[in-house]
């Protein structure tokens, strides 16, 4: 069945750096299911060769990764030690560059939902 038609399914990614860490405090973000359509424009993003600016290619970044991320978990301010709540404008501070473009790699081939990673 295409995964249009099951639009609640989300899938987690978690980034190369943190697959080690104990699965009790690793980082995960979640991820949505979309269709061919939503993927073009996060594909898009990854095709960019000039932006105009250094911050239009990084707002582009967070724009292409909030048509995917839905979510995360274990993501705490080093500071306070209080869990960061998602937001698309809390992404852009708690990514650097490098992990933008990965989530977005892996959004975009590694959109497989595994039974037990299912979440209605």
């Amino acid at each position: 069945m295409p995964r249009f038609c099951r639009p609640d399914q989300k899938y987690k990614i978690v980034l190369d750096e943190d697959k080690e860490m104990p699965k009790e405090t690793q980082p995960v973000f979640w991820a949505k299911s979309v269709s061919m359509a939503d993927h073009q424009i996060v594909a898009e993003q990854m095709d960019r060769n000039s932006a105009d600016s250094v911050a239009e290619y990084f707002d582009s970044n967070i724009e292409a990764l909030a048509v995917v991320i839905t979510g995360w978990d274990k993501i705490i301010d080093p500071v306070s030690g209080e869990a960061v709540e998602f937001s698309v404008k809390a992404m852009k501070k708690v990514l650097t560059s490098a992990e933008a473009i990965q989530l977005i790699r892996k959004a975009l081939y590694n959109d497989e939902v595994k039974p037990e990673e299912k979440k209605s």
